[in-house]
């Protein structure tokens, strides 16, 4: 999803198939997988890269942009990642509980579509 050329009204329709297995009608603000399928696409949009800057730039480990502390309280419970999350859910849920897919697809696109861009995604998370 993050890397392939189609557009976003192309990429959101993965971004719900990932969320909702077994092509669910309706999704919930409350669903399960969104945390894990977040911090999923989080961590390949940012973590990943940063996990091997050492290998694919002139720093040395320990010269990185962000130290290993830092990385750790990104990505842990109740950090950065957990934050964005459910801003990302409350934005696109607003009142509502639940939604059927064509209008979350809709609000993503509308809403949140920096859920489909590396360099936003890294930029809403905080990744130096």
């Amino acid at each position: 999803m993050l890397w392939c050329d189609g557009g976003d009204d192309e990429k959101v329709v993965e971004l719900y198939d990932m969320l909702q297995d077994n092509n669910q009608k309706s999704i919930s603000a409350t669903d399960k997988d969104f945390s894990p399928v977040m911090r999923t696409i989080f961590d390949l949009a940012g973590y990943i890269l940063y996990q091997n800057e050492s290998w694919v730039s002139d720093k040395k480990y320990g010269e990185l942009t962000m130290t290993e502390e830092e990385i750790v309280i990104m990505r842990g419970e109740e950090g950065k990642y957990d934050e964005v999350c459910e801003e990302f859910i409350d934005k696109i849920f607003e009142f509502e509980s639940k939604l059927d897919r064509e209008e979350f697809e809709k609000l993503v696109i509308e809403k949140q579509k920096w859920i489909f861009n590396t360099n936003d995604i890294r930029k809403n998370i905080g990744w130096k």
